[in-house]
């Protein structure tokens, strides 16, 4: 019989623990895709003598209902205002668990390369710990999407990206010591994660200047004021110039569609209504959650929260904008119904931290008692 002395079953060991570590396999690569955030239906005022489709025609730039002449050109210069921080920045980053701020902090980083449509971010092996336990996955999945709500929450600028485009991809690399999970957040099998308006960078800082240019103008005509004084007419100045319309496509949701096209929804409304706060450092924030007519039918709704003194108000600029059958404006008691109210805004508005699907539940502040 051939007997195999120590020396060669050292050497045999080796080779076979070589083995063990090079024989590395990727076993599967799973796609997270997160759930669009613009699950806010199109609600508008229906008061008795009001009709809940929009159909009212763009006014004049000139705000009757005030003494400031609002009128600004369609340049697309940029007056390289500054923007400050506020109380309001990151309102619902600070409410995420240690992995979602993780992927928000990432989304932050690489604001500009997202701009790309194509650009991937590697968190490499940063979630490995926890993809390593029972339920890992089904956490980062969680952290994951209300990572990307409170990112498109806080920034209401990110009107160029398609979420349900942007992919959170999970790689297992497995040998037969153990197995290595890495992460990526990018646009996985699709050509770009921008929206369809957008073909490149390009066009995307194209538009992004168009609107801080009008942004800065609305700041410029308004620099005088006191922060109340602002916040009313700038409610005023978006009625004049905004048309509710369901009917005009994606952007409807995002301030490219209510700056750029007039046209907009419920949470197109909100997003321009913050993205001008927070233009002139007035903290502000998006809200969403169900509303209830004049009717009693409850609808999906945004609308804002402004800090003013300290104090939380309420702020819904698309019930400030209703339709008057037959024609004709709001008058100014419909035109601030819903114009820095306090807790009596809340008897047919309900709040509803749960953005969308898969996601952590937010807070809210809470809103001044009335006096």
């Amino acid at each position: 019989m051939y007997r195999i002395n120590s020396k060669t079953l050292i050497i045999l060991a080796s080779i076979i623990a070589a083995i063990v570590v090079i024989v590395g396999v990727v076993c599967m690569v799973i796609i997270f895709t997160g759930n669009s955030d613009e699950t806010v239906a199109e609600t508008n005022t229906n008061f008795s003598d009001y009709e809940e489709n929009n159909n009212r025609t763009t006014t004049t730039t000139n705000n009757t209902s005030t003494s400031t002449n609002m009128q600004f050109n369609n340049t697309a210069e940029n007056n390289n205002m500054s923007v400050t921080n506020l109380a309001s920045d990151k309102y619902y980053y600070k409410q995420l668990d240690e992995y979602g701020r993780i992927i928000y902090d990432t989304l932050e980083d690489n604001k500009e390369n997202l701009k790309t449509g194509t650009y991937e971010m590697d968190l490499s092996t940063t979630f490995n710990r926890l993809l390593s336990t029972e339920d890992g996955e089904e956490t980062l999945k969680i952290a994951y999407q209300s990572a990307w709500n409170a990112f498109s929450y806080d920034n209401v600028d990110l009107f160029y990206l398609d979420i349900t485009k942007l992919q959170m991809m999970i790689e297992h690399e497995t040998n037969f010591v153990e197995t290595i999970y890495k992460v990526k957040i990018g646009r996985g099998n699709n050509a770009t994660y921008l929206s369809e308006d957008f073909a490149d960078e390009t066009a995307v800082e194209e538009a992004e200047q168009y609107m801080e240019n009008i942004r800065n103008q609305v700041v410029t005509a308004l620099s005088g004021y006191s922060n109340e004084e602002k916040i009313k007419r700038v409610n005023d100045w978006m009625i004049d110039n905004l048309t509710y319309d369901q009917s005009s496509g994606e952007n409807k949701y995002n301030i490219y569609g209510a700056i750029t096209e007039a046209k907009a929804v419920c949470e197109g409304y909100a997003r321009m209504f913050k993205y001008i706060m927070d233009g002139m450092n007035i903290p502000c924030i998006l809200v969403s959650g169900e509303a209830t007519n004049s009717n009693g039918d409850s609808e999906s709704h945004a609308w804002n929260y402004v800090q003013l003194d300290g104090g939380w108000y309420a702020v819904d600029v698309t019930w400030n904008d209703p339709v008057i059958i037959g024609g004709g404006e709001p008058s100014e008691e419909q035109r601030t119904r819903y114009l820095l109210k306090g807790q009596s805004f809340l008897q047919d508005h309900k709040e509803d931290g749960l953005f969308s699907e898969n996601s952590m539940k937010f807070s809210f502040p809470k809103l001044v008692e009335d006096e």
